[in-house]
């Protein structure tokens, strides 16, 4: 839900500071402490897209891998596919 939340400030303000990032930072915590994997690797997903929309490559390339790495271990296969397609732009991979 925190996630939701924050995505959706992020969204209606256009800008990610704030509230939205405080939210979107207390999903990726709440996530890691309780072992949430596939709702953290989703966590950094949404940073990765949220960074790239804004034009921050460095920070986004940085959390589609962390996402990447966390579904690789979950073996959600079409969502490693996924962040492959969103990192290829960015990476020059």
């Amino acid at each position: 839900m925190a996630r939701y939340l924050g995505l959706n400030i992020v969204i209606s303000t256009g800008k990610f500071q704030g509230q939205g990032k405080d939210w979107l930072k207390k999903a990726l915590t709440l996530h890691r402490r309780n072992g949430m994997r596939w709702d953290l690797a989703y966590d950094y997903f949404v940073l990765g897209d949220i960074h790239q929309s804004q034009g921050d490559f460095a920070q986004a390339i940085k959390s589609f891998k962390s996402a990447k790495e966390l579904f690789i271990g979950c073996g959600s296969d079409g969502w490693v596919r996924e962040t492959d397609q969103a990192l290829a732009p960015i990476s020059g991979e």
